[in-house]
């Protein structure tokens, strides 16, 4: 986590806000203190396999195979 004083961060407020949008985390201060984090946002983070979006056994969530006549109307075979 990097630290840039207030001053820096107003004058290169552009870059810094880039970087933060690209998920760098800074420290700002004024005359050494800290005085608030500049971060991008949170995200909710999901756990599909866990969460019942996708459920199942794995091996169901392929498609069969196509059969000779769908590949000849796709024009493959």
């Amino acid at each position: 986590m990097e630290t840039v004083s207030i001053s820096r961060l107003k004058t290169e407020f552009a870059a810094y806000s880039k970087r933060a949008a690209n998920g760098e985390t800074f420290i700002i201060t004024r005359y050494g203190k800290p005085l608030f984090r500049l971060a991008p946002p949170e995200r909710p983070r999901y756990d599909y396999l866990n969460s019942g979006i996708v459920g199942g056994d794995p091996a169901e969530w392929t498609a069969p195979p196509f059969t000779d006549e769908e590949l000849e109307s796709f024009g493959v075979a």
